[in-house]
């Protein structure tokens, strides 16, 4: 959609002490504030770095460019270097935008950040988009080898029901190209179906994902958006699911069918809601909890 805002706006610092749904990771980092691809089910819009934006505008209707976050970073890295600590670090970039949004192509500050990841390489970087973009990074991220994580987000393999609930998101079309270029670049790579959209059938969408990854996550509303559905409620993602007769927005079933499924084929290589998106930085940082209900990425 257009941005009605896309100012830049100086960085103070890079890296976020995690908490929350992303305990285990030890920070994240945002290139971008706000997002243009205004995903309906977003939990961000109802987090404070939304609801206190300056000027007023709906979600989806702002993004600026974090001008500096490279050279914050940068000094960040360094510094984590210097005490021992930089193979401890587990950084998701991005928890709260998608860092391959269009304003990428103009700014490059994920492209940046992941240069300087290259010269001061974390325990574990975790990438998480849904953009074609990405693959302007492949050969960066193939850089750092175990250490880089390509987390890609597809909900369903319907454009149909991508169009409905995330009409400004890039296409399955686009999406699976990127994936397929992923895998010839040898990039590691966890498909995110977070959360989980109606699909076409267990085979269909299940093939794709087996073919295009090496380890998937499956989510739902009610286990990932934060509240346990609270967030959700307040959106239209109610009424889409009931005009276009798709069933109860809250039911987990085609996500646990999907799960199961997947589950049979993968074994510990499919994951859970919040438990996946910990897997990896468990590795890093040693973080031993129950996993708890989180939020949507």
């Amino acid at each position: 959609m257009p941005l009605k805002d896309s100012s830049p706006r100086p960085a103070s610092s890079a890296l976020t002490p995690t908490s929350g749904f992303l305990t285990g990771y030890t920070h994240t980092l945002n290139p971008y504030t706000g997002c243009a691809f205004k995903c309906e089910y977003c939990y961000v819009r109802e987090m404070t770095v939304h609801r206190f934006h300056k000027p007023k505008l709906p979600w989806g209707a702002y993004a600026h460019p974090r001008l500096g976050i490279n050279r914050s970073l940068e000094r960040e890295m360094i510094r984590h270097a210097s005490t021992g600590r930089l193979a401890g670090l587990a950084v998701f970039m991005s928890s709260v935008t998608d860092p391959y949004q269009a304003l990428e192509r103009q700014y490059r500050l994920s492209h940046s950040c992941l240069e300087v990841m290259t010269r001061h390489t974390p325990g574990l970087l975790t990438v998480q988009t849904r953009s074609p973009y990405v693959a302007d990074d492949f050969e960066l991220m193939t850089a750092m080898g175990e250490c880089c994580w390509l987390n890609f987000t597809l909900e369903t393999d319907r454009d149909d029901v991508r169009r409905a609930v995330t009409p400004y998101a890039p296409s399955i079309h686009a999406r699976l190209a990127t994936l397929r270029a992923a895998r010839l670049a040898g990039v590691n790579v966890q498909i995110t179906v977070s959360p989980c959209l109606p699909y076409s059938s267990l085979e269909n969408f299940g093939g794709i994902l087996l073919e295009h990854a090496d380890r998937v996550i499956v989510d739902s509303y009610t286990a990932g958006d934060g509240l346990r559905g609270s967030r959700t409620a307040a959106t239209a993602i109610p009424d889409i699911y009931s005009q276009l007769g798709w069933g109860p927005w809250q039911s987990t079933q085609e996500a646990r069918a999907l799960y199961q499924w997947l589950e049979a084929r993968l074994g510990d290589r499919v994951s859970w809601s919040q438990q996946g998106f910990r897997m990896q930085a468990l590795l890093v940082t040693g973080f031993k909890e129950t996993a708890l209900e989180g939020g949507n990425c």
